[in-house]
């Protein structure tokens, strides 16, 4: 007799042909009570490795007394609801991670194959400006590790995002003389996402003055370079 609770459970790996788990008799007996379909059909099954007590054969008489059908089905359909949404999750999150264009333009960037007005990086996150801006002094934060979007991405990703994009905002205001900050971030395609690494649009706004249509067409990189100087003088002032 022990005053600990122990394990009651018997779980070896399975090897060659031994195939040796089960229950603390106790546990399997609860089990039985409530008409548990894994105890149900091991007491039923025509395979028995060695038999040394008569508790099996009195438990397989008594089936009728104790056996709830209704039982047996909310067991198998809990099980099964628990499995599949386990699996539904897990094959959502890899789907998107397996969906990650590594050649994605913002991912380019990032490996300086492609040019961009940085204004801002840090050990997380990267921000430049927008080629295309809605606004004057328009900037994207991406985060450096990969993520398509905000759907997959860590809480880690979206915080170290947000705590740049804050930095971002406050540089905005003071360079532009803004009165505001208009955030964008899309997800998918359905939800208006181009391209596919986890991205936020930030903007400075003035009253009365109306966003620019989007794929308005490029700006001048001269003056791209000009705006990005002036928010990374606003971010050190």
């Amino acid at each position: 007799m022990d005053l600990e609770d122990k394990r009651d459970v018997i779980e070896t790996p399975i090897e060659g042909v031994w195939d040796i788990n089960g229950w603390d008799l106790r546990k399997a007996l609860r089990l039985y009570r409530k008409s548990n379909p894994p105890v149900l059909e091991w007491l039923q099954s025509p395979i028995v490795y060695r038999r040394v007590s008569a508790a099996a054969a009195d438990m397989l008489v008594l089936i009728p007394s104790f056996y709830s059908p209704s039982a047996c089905m909310y067991h198998c359909l809990h099980m099964a609801h628990t499995n599949c949404s386990s699996a539904s999750i897990a094959n959502h999150e890899e789907m998107h991670k397996m969906s990650y264009d590594n050649d994605n333009i913002f991912a380019k960037i990032l490996r300086n194959e492609l040019p961009s007005a940085r204004v801002y990086e840090d050990d997380h996150t990267l921000a430049f400006m927008d080629v295309m801006p809605r606004a004057d002094g328009h900037v994207l934060v991406i985060p450096k590790a990969p993520a398509r979007n905000m759907l997959d991405a860590t809480p880690a990703q979206l915080a170290s995002c947000l705590a740049t994009v804050q930095k971002i905002s406050h540089a905005q205001l003071l360079a532009f003389d803004a009165l505001g900050i208009t955030l964008q971030q899309f997800n998918e395609a359905a939800g208006g996402q181009e391209v596919f690494h986890l991205h936020f649009h930030v903007l400075p706004r003035h009253a009365g003055v109306r966003m620019r249509a989007p794929g308005g067409g490029m700006a001048d990189p001269a003056l791209l370079a000009e705006h990005a100087a002036k928010i990374r003088a606003a971010l050190v002032a």
